[in-house]
């Protein structure tokens, strides 16, 4: 019989603070050690239960996430091959070699002969004979007559000798351009080229008109200084010619024209 304190049972105590303490959370272990045995024992049972369970249910899924996999993927699709496209430029068909076939000439043409040129020995020319001579026969002749005065025969005049005529060519004098009249004004010595130190001869081509101008200046030979060269040039442009005459008429030539630089105290 369970003991009785303060007229209540004992093991309905416990039964109570059990619920109370199940209620709020509380481990049956933390009671008195002398009432576990008087815990109630469906309860341990049903938490065994619930544990089996859970470890049951843990091994059944892990079971089947190792043994499904066997059977699910066993069976898959089949692969699908990715094909990769390439646009390539298509080469261009080669051409077939073709035999040349020579050109058979039609039977009907024939092949031109070739002619040889042979050499034929010179022909003598035929000899022809003399003609016979004529005879000239002599027809009576009538009674001599007074014998007439014959014509002369008329001389051979001799041909007229052809008589050479030279040409006497008239001599021809050259333009002029030293007259003291003409006025030529010297050439001006460039300010550079003296302080250069350049110096020399220029050597001018003028073609002088009838009119005694110069139609054409080109440099003949240079002094060594473009300088110089160009100051002769623009100076003899304005010059004026005695014109070269042949005889009496003036004609149109060409004339050499030497222009000097040369600084003063320079030997």
């Amino acid at each position: 019989m369970a003991a009785v304190y303060g007229g209540a049972p004992v093991a309905r105590r416990v039964r109570l603070k059990c619920a109370a303490l199940h209620a709020l959370g509380v481990k049956l272990n933390r009671i008195d050690p002398g009432v576990d045995e008087a815990a109630p024992a469906p309860r341990r049972r049903a938490w065994r239960v619930l544990a089996v369970f859970l470890a049951a249910s843990v091994a059944v899924h892990a079971t089947a996430l190792v043994i499904l996999p066997q059977f699910s993927f066993d069976r898959e699709l089949p692969k699908v091959r990715v094909l990769e496209v390439v646009l390539v430029q298509a080469e261009p068909p080669r051409a077939l070699p073709v035999e040349s076939v020579p050109a058979r000439p039609p039977q009907n043409a024939r092949t031109p002969e070739r002619s040889v040129a042979r050499a034929e020995p010179p022909r003598s020319s035929p000899k022809m004979d003399a003609p016979p001579p004529v005879l000239a026969l002599a027809e009576p002749r009538p009674a001599p007559e007074p014998a007439a005065t014959a014509p002369r025969p008329a001389e051979a005049r001799p041909a007229p000798a052809e008589v050479s005529r030279e040409v006497a060519r008239v001599p021809l004098s050259l333009p002029s351009f030293s007259a003291a009249y003409l006025r030529n004004p010297p050439p001006r010595y460039p300010l550079a080229a003296r302080r250069a130190g350049e110096q020399g001869t220029v050597t001018l081509r003028v073609l002088v008109t009838r009119e005694g101008l110069p139609a054409r200046v080109d440099v003949e030979k240079s002094s060594g200084s473009l300088q110089l060269d160009n100051a002769a040039l623009e100076t003899v442009k304005t010059w004026r010619f005695l014109p070269a005459r042949q005889g009496a008429e003036p004609v149109e030539s060409w004339v050499l024209v030497p222009i000097v630089f040369r600084l003063e105290g320079a030997s």
